[in-house]
């Protein structure tokens, strides 16, 4: 479970009308990013990787599909169209979720909560990549003075 927000961090969460859906997209396609992913230093999933997913669309060029593509993308834009039309990416019901795995939502106890779309299926995670944001928000603290 993660750390408790400080109190003002907490208000502001109480204060959030809807609920908040924090996601991590691991599927890899290296073709995904076409020739220009050839040119990063680390062959691996970047910012906008997932746009492939959600549109079917190429940033550069169209991708060759990869194992794992096909269900990468059945749920990834079920839980976009959800959000859309229902405001919740698990669908109409409240207690019941269209996807493989039910999305929570971030709440006050825990702000590091995401739904991680991985090639062997979506999976809920209650960190934010092992801890970063602790850590870092941590440092921040002892550094603040």
């Amino acid at each position: 479970m993660g750390e408790t927000l400080p109190e003002d961090k907490d208000v502001m969460l109480r204060k959030i009308a809807n609920p908040v859906f924090f996601y991590i997209f691991e599927h890899h396609n290296p073709t995904v990013m076409g020739f220009l992913g050839k040119q990063f230093p680390i062959q691996d999933v970047t910012h906008a990787c997932e746009l492939f997913y959600l549109f079917n669309k190429g940033l550069v060029s169209k991708p060759t599909p990869v194992p794992g593509d096909a269900e990468v993308t059945d749920q990834f834009t079920t839980a976009f169209t959800n959000f859309a039309k229902y405001g919740n990416p698990n669908g109409p019901d409240e207690d019941k979720t269209d996807l493989h795995v039910y999305w929570k939502p971030l709440d006050n106890l825990n702000h590091n909560r995401n739904l991680v779309f991985a090639t062997n299926g979506p999976r809920m995670d209650e960190q934010f990549f092992e801890g970063r944001v602790a850590k870092y928000l941590e440092i921040i603290e002892k550094h603040r003075d």
